[in-house]
């Protein structure tokens, strides 16, 4: 019925997310808690931080 593209929506939130990484707004264990919340997968979390997600290895809310 819809032809709609959800991955144009998921790249526009990745580059919202790290503008505010970048600019301190977030921290990467805000970023880990999107994960933890599936919002985010391991790739999305490596492309917006840099860094590879270890699962279980940050400390945030969802988990601290």
């Amino acid at each position: 019925m819809f032809d709609f593209d959800f991955s144009s929506i998921y790249s526009n939130l990745e580059s919202l997310c790290k503008s505010s990484l970048d600019n301190g707004y977030f921290t990467d264990n805000t970023i880990a808690g999107f994960v933890q919340q599936g919002t985010f997968d391991a790739d999305g979390y490596k492309r917006i931080t840099g860094d590879d997600y270890v699962a279980g290895d940050q400390n945030t809310v969802a988990n601290g």
